[in-house]
Order: C-alpha cells, then sequence, then structure tokens
C-alpha cells in the first residue's frame, strides 16, 4: 500500500471517527438538560479500555473536561483530541494508541459532556 494510499485511509478513518464524535457530542447537547455527568463511570470505562497516564485518575478526569470545555466551545473535534488528548504533539501521549485515544473521546462524550457532577 502506497504512502498516499494510506494517508487516504487515515483521513477517511479520522473524519468518520470525527462524524461520530460530532454526532454524540450532539446528543449531549440535546439531553444536557437531564442528564448529570458520571466521573465514577468515565473513569471505569477508561481503565477497562486499558487507557492510563502517569498521574492516573486526576489526569484522566482532567483530560475528560477538557475534551467536554473545548467540544462546548465549537472546537474541531479533531483539535480537541490534539489539544486535550495529544497535548499539541503529532500522536497521543504516553504510547497511547490513536483507537484508545478516539475511545478516551467517546468515553468523554458520553459519560462526563452530558453534565457535571
Amino acid at each position: 500500500m502506497s504512502a498516499i494510499e494510506m494517508s487516504r485511509r487515515g483521513l477517511r478513518r479520522f473524519f468518520g471517527t470525527a462524524l461520530g464524535v460530532c454526532a454524540l457530542a450532539l446528543t449531549g447537547v440535546v439531553t444536557a438538560g437531564t442528564a448529570v455527568a458520571d466521573t465514577a463511570s468515565y473513569l471505569q470505562k477508561v481503565s477497562d479500555a486499558g487507557i492510563t497516564t502517569p498521574r492516573g485518575a486526576p489526569e484522566l478526569k482532567e483530560w475528560g473536561w477538557e475534551i467536554c470545555l473545548l467540544l462546548q466551545q465549537g472546537q474541531d473535534p479533531h483539535r480537541v483530541m490534539e489539544h486535550a488528548v495529544y497535548n499539541s504533539g503529532s500522536r497521543p501521549q504516553y504510547g497511547m494508541t490513536v483507537e484508545q485515544a478516539e475511545t478516551l473521546m467517546h468515553i468523554a462524550v458520553t459519560d462526563l459532556c452530558n453534565g457535571r457532577d
């Protein structure tokens, strides 16, 4: 597979993920009036996905709330992931895979962005 094909495949995958995150974010906006954030569920799901950071739960909560805040401000989901999870780098931090970064975004949107606890 050529580099161009790999790049195109990566872009298609990214935009598919971005659309999914946007849809989830919009769902969160619609249900925000009645939903309550579930930090414990967020942390459990992140742990179950094998996502860890050197600072543990405090850092993961910080990332989750940052994701919610940036999405609420209307930031592009790709930029949110780059800023909150990649720490403005080209790859996720701490050896996290791209799939884990996407999973973290999804869990934050579904468990945290629907409200605050």
